[in-house]
């Protein structure tokens, strides 16, 4: 009986991570269109087409905040919708790839709606001596 709770919590802390694997000290602006907003656990996530500066279609994969703390913060399933055009400004994910954290979204009306994660913003506290 312990065997099926153990692999549950296993799979939770695995699902929850740092911001290690972004840049975080980089940001960059997407401008394109939502194919997806999953507004699910461990955390939202967004897939936005973008037409490169070549005119090639990317697919990038956004990783958003957990759910918890987008709701007290007024986001919803319905805050993004797939057709919709959107500028989203996200910290790039370390390695080479399509991916990244979002940080902010800009709708075409102008509504911006921004993630500030309790860290991010916090400058570094002396330890020690």
């Amino acid at each position: 009986m312990l065997a099926p709770a153990v692999l549950l919590v296993a799979a939770g802390a695995q699902a929850h991570h740092g911001t290690s694997q972004y840049d975080m000290e980089r940001q960059i602006i997407l401008r394109g269109t939502v194919m997806e907003w999953r507004f699910a656990n461990p955390h939202a996530s967004l897939t936005l087409e973008v037409v490169n500066a070549s005119g090639t279609r990317e697919t990038w994969s956004i990783e958003g905040a957990p759910l918890g703390w987008l709701e007290r913060n007024g986001w919803t399933a319905a805050t993004l919708v797939a057709g919709e055009e959107v500028t989203a400004t996200i910290s790039p994910q370390r390695v080479v790839g399509r991916s990244g954290i979002l940080r902010e979204v800009t709708h075409a009306d102008g509504t911006t709606r921004v993630i500030r994660r309790p860290n991010w913003e916090r400058a570094a506290t002396p330890q020690g001596g």
